[in-house]
């Protein structure tokens, strides 16, 4: 069976519905990650083999170098038995996801031999204005080097915000004009069938006659995450969260909840934490609300809120649920609107939401989701990424 070699710092939902996908159709798909422990189902249900190198205990940057190479010695026998088993590798292709940006380089310097292509999940030099920028705000200059490189070196790309996102790439920040050359993808995160639930008819709105949104994923102090929230509980708009963050533990996850900052938010009868839920079981919990929303960044308008998307986008139409998010979010907009599911926002809007909620026709919403996520079920999308991976290894070998 042909070898698919995902390489991450840990592992991504988005990366495992494609890795599942794959082995249903005859690969081998195989996962090296930096940190995180055989311990999820739904991991082991989309790798053949999953190879954990036990970084666990620090940030992954170069900054910590030092310290990643003090728990290598301390980690050395399942190193050394990790390293053994990724050098009898001998993969159909590679698949290296940032950030970090170096880990990629490296990735692509023991599989030199080998097609690699290069996932920028999220396109860290569209954060910042400029080169300066990104230096003072703590970024290695490594690490910008690793995304210069990597965009000039690699075999293929693979990418998944804005169709266009690739000819924005800033030479103020990368430190040169970029060119590509190899075959590039630009995918979405798509819907697995097996997470993709029935519309539910039994809302929680039936019950207690309100209103309920629900965010998936990431929890931040940002300032505009905490505004968005606030806004929507004020307006007695039920707003339900189930953080996950990578391999943090629910603890870890929800410790930023108990920042100052959410001191307002945390004791408001509108406000409801819930516990973490396996990605398998996420999007039926979920399907009980009647919105999902994608708070915060709304004040931010840098390419990569411009750009982004993410697994709870696949979520959330997995859950059978329409979403609002900021209408600086060009990238969903532009796939959203695809669907006459464009509820984009802006931030004095959230003050009159139930007023815009009151002019929606929610059963027609609800058919443009169903037409949607059979449009973007993963089943009917991967051929073209199976196409692709064709045409990386003809660019590899042939050129």
């Amino acid at each position: 069976m042909k070898q698919i070699i995902f390489v991450e710092s840990s592992p991504t939902d988005m990366l495992m519905k494609i890795a599942l996908t794959l082995r249903k159709r005859g690969y081998n798909p195989i996962l090296i990650s930096l940190i995180g422990k055989d311990n999820i189902q739904f991991t082991k249900k989309a790798y053949s083999k999953r190879i954990f190198l036990g970084f666990n205990f620090v940030k992954i940057n170069f900054k910590n170098i030092p310290l990643i190479t003090y728990y290598s010695l301390k980690n050395s026998l399942n190193l050394i038995k990790a390293t053994i088993s990724i050098l009898k590798l001998k993969p159909y292709v590679v698949i290296g996801r940032a950030n970090p940006n170096w880990l990629c380089v490296i990735a692509k310097f023991i599989f030199k031999k080998y097609p690699f292509i290069y996932f920028p999940y999220d396109i860290r030099s569209f954060v910042y204005k400029d080169y300066e920028e990104a230096i003072n705000s703590g970024v290695p200059e490594f690490e910008i080097k690793s995304e210069r490189y990597c965009f000039q070196n690699v075999d293929g790309i693979m990418h998944k915000g804005h169709e266009e996102e690739l000819t924005w790439l800033d030479e103020k920040v990368l430190g040169e004009k970029i060119k590509i050359t190899c075959p590039v993808i630009n995918i979405r995160p798509y819907c697995l069938p097996e997470f993709t639930v029935p519309i539910n008819s039994n809302k929680l709105s039936k019950r207690d006659r309100e209103i309920n949104f629900v965010n998936v994923g990431v929890i931040s102090n940002h300032d505009s995450y905490i505004n968005s929230i606030n806004a929507i509980i004020n307006q007695k708009i039920h707003f339900h969260i189930y953080g996950k963050i990578a391999n943090l533990t629910e603890s870890r996850t929800y410790k930023i909840l108990h920042d100052d900052k959410y001191k307002n938010i945390i004791n408001n009868k509108y406000f409801h934490m819930h516990p973490q839920v396996e990605q398998e079981k996420l999007t039926k919990e979920i399907s009980q609300y009647d919105y999902g929303f994608w708070p915060g960044w709304y004040d931010t308008e840098t390419k990569n809120n411009w750009t982004a998307t993410g697994n709870k986008l696949s979520s959330f139409l997995e859950a059978g649920l329409p979403f609002f998010y900021f209408d600086n979010h060009k990238a969903i907009d532009n796939l959203m609107k695809k669907y006459n599911l464009d509820l984009k926002i802006s931030f004095d809007e959230i003050k009159t939401m139930k007023k815009r909620l009151e002019a929606l026709n929610y059963k027609e919403l609800i058919k443009n989701v169903e037409k949607a996520r059979k449009d973007l079920d993963i089943m009917k999308n991967i051929p073209k990424l199976e196409k692709f991976f064709e045409e990386v290894r003809e660019f590899k070998y042939n050129v």
